[in-house]
């Protein structure tokens, strides 16, 4: 017998042993009106169909919905240092909390968008979310979502941790040089690249990627000077369309002196620089296409009941 329940589901066992007190009389309880005796009373019944919401992954949990990035929340350095002497002044640090114990801007939290959403109280404090400077558009929204919550004053440090660097802020804690920070790997250049508030550039080197790149331009060198003209052509061509960021793909022996002249040249705009190589992204992008696919396929029927 016990090794007989062993072998059963754990909510089959406890309906035999219930099943066996009623019948045998050991323990035995009176009825209730439906039927049923006390001890088989709290089990759900057996079902083979899924209800609506076991399919809903994260169902309930207060997921916050979608709206659109506020790109009017960016400042840029010379804005948040003014602002730090201000007593009202909130510095958010979104980065991970490892990211954050490396260095980070002094006074700064280490605090979630979910932990600002619960800190209704701070809906008067002037409100800054810093980044990596690498997925900031989740930020803007992010802003936006704040400003809808009550929030009167949120702003985005734009280019996030690497420009604070970029342009020689101090920090609390060791950081790397402000061009390694710059660097992107193929999943971040690809992310980076799906932005349209973000300038896409590429070396003569990496002019391959142009194909795999939608409104991607081709420097004819990689210079200050050259990269400077590209920018202002941009901005006369889509003139009124925010701009977040320059993402810059070169060669793979770019040497961070170099980074560092083009970030400075294009200060108080950050520069995101991708040099890795064509296949790299190639591979990323298969990858996201077998994401989509699998998104595309649904998941798969959940097995309900017993």
């Amino acid at each position: 017998m016990s090794y007989f329940l062993h072998a059963l589901p754990w909510r089959r066992a406890l309906c035999v042993l219930a099943i066996a007190a009623w019948h045998c009389g050991a323990g035995a309880q009176a009825a209730g009106a439906d039927g049923l005796p006390e001890a088989l009373r709290g089990i759900k019944r057996a079902s083979g169909v899924c209800r609506a919401d076991d399919a809903r992954p994260g169902a309930g949990a207060g997921a916050a919905p979608a709206v659109s990035p506020d790109f009017g929340c960016a400042i840029p350095v010379s804005a948040l240092q003014a602002m730090l002497a201000l007593p009202a002044t909130a510095l958010v640090d979104t980065r991970g909390g490892a990211a954050h114990q490396a260095f980070h801007i002094e006074g700064a939290l280490n605090l979630s968008a979910l932990d600002l959403r619960s800190k209704l109280y701070w809906r008067g404090k002037t409100v800054v979310l810093i980044g990596d400077g690498k997925a900031e558009l989740e930020l803007y929204s992010e802003c936006a979502r704040l400003k809808q919550l009550g929030y009167k004053q949120v702003a985005v440090l734009r280019g996030g941790m690497p420009q604070w660097l970029a342009e020689n802020q101090p920090v609390a804690g060791r950081a790397p040089a402000a061009p390694q920070l710059a660097r992107l790997s193929a999943s971040e250049f690809w992310l980076a690249s799906q932005s349209l508030d973000n300038l896409v550039v590429l070396s003569k080197q990496q002019s391959a990627l142009q194909g795999d790149v939608a409104f991607s331009l081709v420097l004819p060198e990689t210079t200050p000077g050259s990269l400077k003209a590209a920018l202002e052509q941009h901005r006369k061509e889509r003139k009124g369309v925010p701009l977040s960021a320059v993402v810059l793909a070169v060669d793979a022996g770019v040497e961070d002196q170099q980074i560092e002249q083009l970030q400075q040249a294009l200060v108080p705009l950050p520069l995101l620089v991708y040099a890795d190589s064509r296949e790299a992204l190639v591979r990323q992008l298969a990858l996201q296409k077998a994401i989509w696919s699998a998104q595309a396929r649904g998941p798969k029927q959940l097995a309900c009941g017993f």
